[in-house]
């Protein structure tokens, strides 16, 4: 009898063991599906920050009912929600996340932003937010901002507008051809930027940078920014640049490096070519100290629809893949984090030419008494005439006009023109030499 006690406890020991094995495998499985699960919703969502992972962080500097608002419902009735801005712009991969949605989806040129709003770019990728009035913001790669748009009161008579800025950078313009004056007020990790414009009007024109470290750098080009950070409040002027660390110390406000010089290729200039496209090296005067230089390159006047947006080391970039059509590039300074303004922008148009130039010869005589005889037409402006192999002068109009030699009997008489890129045309005719 002892020993069939003996033996029952033993069973229910190892029936409790093996209960207990089953019970942690569970949970080892659970956390497996669980974190397989997070890595399938990292590969479809972007990584960016989510929308109250960003209020916390930054609740230090935003007002104090930011968060309510951004938790809310998000409500739109028709015709009491106006939009902030406009997205007219979205190169290569830009996400959007409307305020009252969880997941991001793609940004599509002309939609619509409104109320916090969040816009994300990744690598090689930017885009140009409207907000009317020739008021813009131009966003860099690897950057995210929350739109949150406000109306004045009695009290700030001023047009304003909110962004919450946490990577990237952000270059933008505030008009300031109304009757009023206008602010727009960018939140970084550690301080909070108030950009006006100038009670006499003008225009503001700046750029904000949160650095790898977390730091931000705010630069004024035109009109002013008040820059606050902990209990510190410092004014930035125009052509002026101030870093403000995480510990939210403030840098000594620097002056911007100056407009580059633009070299070549020089304004309006043609490049022609007939299959491929040809290497085009742009070039600039180099600034002393210059940590990188800045070069943009757009289809358009606005730079909006950019082609090319890189920082280079040297005061040179090469360019082979351009496809045909009118471009615009631009260059700027970095010295350090401070970035100055960009030069005046230069224009170019790359052709691609594959019929054969025009080429006309004028009637000659079939038989001559002589030991020579006049060849005469003209060709398309630049290109070049050849008589049987030998190449002939050509007036800035393209017309020619050569004595050939002739021998006795039949002479086949050869003209070619040949444009730019090789293109070749000819004409032949024989002419009977009776001397």
């Amino acid at each position: 009898m002892k020993s069939f006690v003996t033996a029952l406890k033993t069973q229910h020991l190892k029936t409790l063991a093996v209960r207990s094995l089953e019970a942690v495998l569970t949970v080892v499985l659970v956390l497996l599906f669980f974190a397989l699960f997070t890595l399938l919703l990292n590969g479809l969502f972007p990584s960016g920050a989510g929308i109250s992972e960003i209020v916390n962080r930054e609740r230090t500097v935003l007002p104090a009912d930011w968060t309510n608002m951004m938790m809310t419902e998000y409500q739109r009735e028709q015709g009491r929600d106006l939009p902030a801005a406009m997205l007219t712009t979205a190169n290569n991969t830009v996400k959007r996340k409307r305020g009252d949605e969880i997941a991001w989806s793609d940004a599509q040129k002309g939609m619509q932003l409104y109320d916090r709003d969040a816009v994300q770019t990744f690598e090689r990728s930017s885009a140009y937010l409207d907000f009317g009035d020739q008021s813009y913001l131009n966003m860099g790669a690897n950057s995210l901002v929350v739109i949150k748009n406000q109306t004045p009161d009695v009290h700030t008579p001023e047009r304003k507008s909110l962004i919450l800025m946490v990577e990237g950078d952000l270059r933008g313009r505030i008009s300031g051809s109304g009757s009023e004056p206008r602010q727009i007020e960018i939140t970084t990790p550690r301080a909070v930027a108030m950009i006006h414009t100038q009670q006499n009007g003008g225009d503001a024109e700046f750029k904000v940078t949160v650095n790898p470290d977390k730091s931000s750098t705010i630069s004024v080009y035109q009109g002013v920014a008040d820059v606050i950070a902990g209990d510190r409040k410092v004014r930035v002027d125009e052509n002026s640049a101030l870093t403000v660390k995480l510990d939210q110390s403030l840098s000594v406000t620097k002056p911007l490096p100056s407009r580059p010089e633009l070299m070549t290729p020089a304004e309006s200039d043609l490049f022609l070519y007939r299959t491929l496209s040809p290497r085009i090296v742009f070039t600039w005067k180099e600034f002393s100290g210059a940590t990188c230089y800045h070069i943009v390159l757009a289809r358009d006047e606005a730079f909006q629809d950019v082609v090319l947006d890189e920082q280079v080391s040297g005061a040179e970039f090469t360019h082979g893949s351009l496809k045909q059509g009118t471009y615009y590039w631009r260059v700027s300074t970095l010295v350090g984090s401070e970035e100055g303004p960009f030069a005046i922008p230069l224009q170019l148009h790359l052709e691609q030419k594959r019929n054969p130039p025009l080429l006309v010869v004028n009637d000659s005589p079939k038989k001559v008494s002589r030991k020579s005889c006049e060849f005469s037409g003209h060709t398309e402006p630049g290109a070049r005439v050849f008589i049987n192999g030998k190449e002939v002068l050509t007036t800035a109009k393209g017309e020619f006009r050569h004595v050939v030699a002739l021998d006795r009997g039949i002479n086949i008489i050869v003209v070619e023109a040949v444009d730019a890129v090789g293109n070749v045309s000819y004409r032949s005719s024989t002419v009977h030499g009776k001397f």
